[in-house]
């Protein structure tokens, strides 16, 4: 049983030699080689539409980290402009709260009185 399943494994290493079955059968051979090597070079090699495909997601990526950083820079310079006014600048915003209705009677004033001559 033993020299039956040896001599069967031999048998089989011999059927699939592909050296034999290039004695054999020259032109088939070729064809499958050339078959195989189409096969394992479109598995392996991206098509054109796929290169493309991942150069237009990284230039996406990159797009998106430069749309990140700009929106950071902005948020950064938000920040550091909103802090407190000094007292200055509160003094002169109450003083025209103050004198701005002042002005606009003026202002109305004026152009009433003009209407009316």
């Amino acid at each position: 049983m033993r020299q039956a399943l040896a001599d069967i494994g031999a048998d089989l290493g011999h059927a699939v030699d592909p050296r034999l079955w290039t004695k054999e059968y020259p032109w088939a051979s070729l064809g499958v080689a050339v078959v195989a090597s189409f096969a394992a070079t479109s598995a392996v090699v991206p098509s054109k539409r796929q290169a493309a495909m991942k150069r237009l997601e990284r230039i996406e990526k990159m797009l998106a980290a430069e749309d990140l950083a700009r929106e950071e820079a902005r948020s950064a310079s938000a920040r550091t402009h909103e802090q407190k006014p000094n007292f200055a600048s509160q003094f002169i915003k109450q003083l025209i709260g103050l004198v701005q209705p002042a002005v606009v009677s003026a202002v109305a004033a004026g152009v009433r009185g003009k209407m009316e001559q």
